[in-house]
């Protein structure tokens, strides 16, 4: 390679001071570094990683490339390691890329919830023009009109993490059949969210004439707040790969696809620490003798502070290298 010295005598300072930030972070990693030296730390490395390639390109000495090739790999390591998969990366998604990402899709997640109240409504004026129609509904309520009044004591204190596991292991069931089936277009998501509102409707009114208000909405409430959020996100999710699947728009449907796919994958896996959260609340909240007063009051919490978060959360400022 012709021009090495001159190369190296250019480029060497860079190199050097590169070398040193990597060796002062020792196993602290960036967290060794101060704030200068975190600034400088990308240019620095990619004006290394470039020198690397150039050095490659044109042939340069095999000790300059294997030297190089170490201080490139060692501040690659160092610069990424804090990005890599682990509890910073998923904290980072949960506090930021979830809520920002549903943000930007909110569009098909509250299709899905409309498409849920719809059947919700549609069976609550059927129950109420024919009374008799909630046999259709919901059967077992119409069989025990006092079967969530029975509930706290119909579950010891011993079922109930057992209840609960099964109820997160059932509801993120229902949640991946909603945004698996909208691989086939979109539609089987729509029919499966509606029907799976039909009850609801149907149950609020039974439940009404029956005079148990109070007691349905205060079982209600407090763990279906979270866990019908989190089944609308993931029939929203459903409906993005269809949408994307029917309508790709200006990109192929391979891209559309795999540029929904992600986002929709992401979104569901969202859902799963609402899950858990909403199995819990409906397993040690919901079903007890607690007050109503105390119930409603948790639910209310729950939402705002759902709203808070989905609504609020913003992407932290932070020092670019």
């Amino acid at each position: 390679m012709a021009g090495t010295t001159d190369f190296v005598a250019r480029r060497k300072p860079a190199w050097d001071q590169l070398a040193a930030l990597v060796e002062r972070a020792g196993a602290q990693g960036v967290r060794g570094l101060s704030r200068d030296d975190l600034r400088a730390l990308g240019p620095l490395y990619r004006r290394a990683a470039s020198d690397l390639a150039y050095a490659r390109l044109r042939g340069a000495e095999p000790q300059l490339v294997a030297y190089l090739n170490d201080l490139v790999g060692r501040a690659h390591g160092l610069l990424y390691a804090e990005r890599g998969p682990g509890f910073g990366r998923l904290w980072r998604f949960i506090a930021v890329g979830f809520p920002r990402l549903l943000r930007a899709r909110r569009a098909y997640v509250l299709l899905a919830a409309a498409t849920f109240f719809f059947g919700g409504f549609l069976s609550a004026g059927i129950t109420a023009a024919n009374p008799r129609a909630a046999r259709i509904f919901v059967p077992h309520v119409v069989e025990n009109p006092e079967y969530y009044k029975n509930l706290p004591k119909d579950i010891s204190d011993a079922q109930r993490p057992f209840f609960s596991a099964f109820l997160m292991q059932n509801n993120i069931r229902v949640a991946v059949m909603a945004f698996a089936v909208g691989m086939l277009g979109g539609f089987p998501t729509l029919l499966l969210l509606f029907y799976n509102g039909l009850p609801i409707g149907s149950l609020a009114v039974q439940q009404h004439h029956a005079g148990y208000d109070v007691v349905l909405w205060s079982f209600l409430l407090p763990h279906g707040v979270p866990e019908l959020t989190a089944i609308f996100i993931a029939g929203g999710a459903g409906m993005l790969v269809g949408h994307a699947l029917v309508a790709p728009g200006e990109l192929s449907r391979k891209d559309a696809l795999t540029v929904a796919g992600r986002d929709a994958v992401r979104l569901l896996l969202g859902t799963v620490l609402l899950f858990v959260i909403a199995g819990l609340i409906e397993s040690f909240i919901s079903p007890t003798a607690l007050p109503a007063a105390f119930k409603f009051t948790f639910a209310a919490l729950g939402a705002a502070g759902m709203w808070f978060y989905f609504t609020r959360g913003k992407e932290p400022h932070s020092s670019s290298a």
